[in-house]
């Protein structure tokens, strides 16, 4: 892990410690139930470019589901798109401290990325903890983070790639951010980092919501 890695990630916790209610922040969702979102997003991984849609919706209950398409460019592989898509579900028998009326939540997600010759899946399996930050101002601070445990599998074309086998593998990865909430706009920063399997790649995500 990078020195900058951990930096960030150490704020974020340290944040997550308020004494504090709020919506479910979990999943790095700034709605309420019953609330949806529709925004953009520019990603900085190395060595590529990186633009996307997302979208979500929070149920009037426990559940919100969220997904969205990455298209990123580089040199062997222009336009490529990246389909995702997650559920969470809070579980508010385990909060973020003692004090706060903030729940965790369970966030499983699927990533999809077909490059003709290989497709590669992945499954982050993760547990969320955020809050909100609502001053009287009415500006909303929204920090989380979802360490994950990532499943990734690597689906070879036979034909065009014989030397190559299926493979599965197991890494411990993070997600995590803080987003700026006032009225119906929201904007912010994410970092998403599979370790072992890559750099840390760095967003930035905008748009609006309906509480």
């Amino acid at each position: 892990m990078t020195n900058r890695t951990a930096g960030v990630l150490a704020a974020l916790a340290a944040l997550l410690l308020a004494d504090v209610a709020g919506a479910q922040v979990c999943a790095g969702l700034p709605t309420g139930d019953g609330g949806f979102t529709l925004g953009g997003r520019k990603d900085f991984p190395e060595g590529t470019d990186s633009w996307g849609v997302e979208v979500s919706y929070n149920f009037a209950g426990p559940f919100s589901l969220f997904g969205g398409v990455d298209i990123f460019t580089e040199n062997d592989f222009p336009g490529r798109e990246v389909f995702r898509g997650g559920v969470a579900a809070e579980l508010p028998g385990l909060l973020v401290s003692p004090t706060s009326g903030a729940p965790a939540c369970a966030v499983v997600e699927v990533s999809l990325l077909d490059l003709d010759v290989l497709t590669i899946t992945e499954v982050p399996l993760g547990l969320g903890l955020g809050v909100d930050l609502s001053p009287a101002s009415g500006v909303s601070l929204l920090p989380y983070v979802v360490p994950q445990l990532v499943l990734t599998d690597l689906n070879y074309d036979s034909g065009a790639l014989p030397q190559f086998q299926d493979e599965t593998q197991f890494d411990f990865g993070v997600r995590g951010g803080v987003l700026v909430a006032f009225g119906k706009l929201y904007l912010g920063g994410e970092v998403r980092h599979v370790f072992g399997a890559a750099d840390p790649a760095f967003g930035i995500r905008v748009g609006i919501r309906r509480l």
